[in-house]
């Protein structure tokens, strides 16, 4: 038995196997490249340089560092979505509205014109508003979730993160408002003064004193004994609503 050198990895091995131990090359073509003159005898090794690219080609290099992290599609139990069901009240508000249309047809005084404009306004109007706003909507993410719950997740974690995000945004426009609301009481602002307070309707900082310009078209038109306004104090600049 002799050893012969491999031509692919350099590794020395008998003669008598059929392939490498190491890299699997055939062992013909590791007979056929050796000189006949040195069958037998155990040729030289590869040089150090070669030796070491061939390990690092046949060695798979390990990732280090942060490592992608594989997506965990695990629905939560207060994630999954109900089966959507019709709002019952609303279906009797339709089925009410439908009936009072129609009853105006039989009348003379109204005709099939009132009926027409009736189921339009009071019934078809509201049913599309609540289709596509409320029960449709529901209906697409119930069926979602059914069929690719994977999908459902990634779904719901954007809105999650939309959300998140707008209530991030809405806060730093809030302290932004308070800042400048103490620095209009601390600088006596003679422009325009707001107080540090939020408005009690919209939550935002934009209160100020409610003046004569505020309230002359409430008591020009419902005078000054039945204006609602007249006695406001304050006046929100956001929402434009006023109270004491």
């Amino acid at each position: 038995m002799a050893l012969i050198i491999c031509p692919e990895c350099g590794k020395e091995y008998s003669n008598k196997a059929a392939a490498c131990p190491n890299c699997a090359c055939p062992t013909n073509i590791s007979v056929n490249m050796v000189e006949p003159s040195n069958r037998g005898k155990s040729q030289p090794r590869e040089n150090a340089n070669n030796k070491q690219a061939t390990s690092q080609r046949k060695t798979p290099v390990k990732k280090e560092g942060n490592e992608e992290k594989k997506e965990v599609y695990k629905v939560d139990s207060s994630k999954r979505p109900e089966k959507p069901v019709f709002n019952r009240k609303f279906l009797v508000y339709l089925i009410i509205a439908t009936l009072f249309s129609v009853l105006f047809a039989f009348d003379d005084e109204f005709g099939i014109g009132t009926t027409i404009f009736g189921i339009l306004i009071y019934v078809l109007l509201p049913l599309g508003i609540y289709l596509s706003n409320s029960y449709l909507p529901a209906r697409e993410k119930y069926e979602l979730f059914l069929k690719d719950p994977k999908a459902y997740c990634r779904l719901i974690n954007k809105e999650e993160k939309e959300a998140a995000e707008s209530r991030a945004k809405h806060q730093s426009e809030l302290n932004g408002e308070l800042e400048y609301a103490k620095y209009t009481q601390e600088h006596k602002a003679p422009w325009e003064r707001f107080y540090t307070f939020p408005c009690p309707y919209c939550g935002h900082y934009k209160v100020r004193d409610a003046n004569w310009d505020d309230k002359k078209v409430s008591v020009a038109v419902a005078g000054p004994v039945m204006s609602s306004k007249l006695s406001k104090k304050y006046k929100c600049m956001n929402c434009r609503k006023m109270w004491n």
